[in-house]
């Protein structure tokens, strides 16, 4: 992204637009400047118009990147894409979803800092391989 472009994207971000703060938060995430990815994902996340900047914070919590690791909040977060996705966004943002379901599988799958439930994992990572997601088929 060309400085120009960056600073134009700035502009429109800090006047409340949305798909702009969920693109500077992008970019502070490239620079792994996860902290102010966050900020700018929760303003995004704000106008809820979209599912990346719910997935993007719960994915910050659960690889614990510029804040404390916190499953409960990354299941939180995942689970918002869930719900979300089939009433507000049926044709888009599926790969968010199908994301967000596998990592919810993986985490009571392995037990990841929750109480192992295999079944519980395996029936995340069945939702996740219909909606596409070669790691859950991969895994099954």
């Amino acid at each position: 992204m060309a400085t120009k472009d960056y600073f134009t994207l700035l502009k429109k971000a800090q006047e409340g637009e949305h798909k702009a703060q969920f693109h500077v938060g992008h970019h502070y995430y490239k620079l792994q400047e996860f902290t102010k990815a966050h900020s700018w994902w929760l303003k995004s996340a704000k106008g809820n118009k979209s599912l990346g900047p719910f997935f993007n914070i719960g994915n910050l919590y659960y690889n614990g990147w510029g804040l404390k690791q916190n499953i409960k909040k990354a299941l939180h977060y995942f689970n918002i894409v869930i719900k979300k996705a089939p009433i507000l966004f049926p044709k888009e943002n599926v790969i968010y979803t199908q994301l967000a379901l596998f990592l919810i599988g993986k985490t009571y799958f392995d037990g990841i800092l929750i109480k192992r439930n295999k079944k519980k994992g395996l029936n995340f990572y069945h939702l996740a391989a219909k909606r596409g997601n070669i790691n859950a088929a991969y895994t099954l």
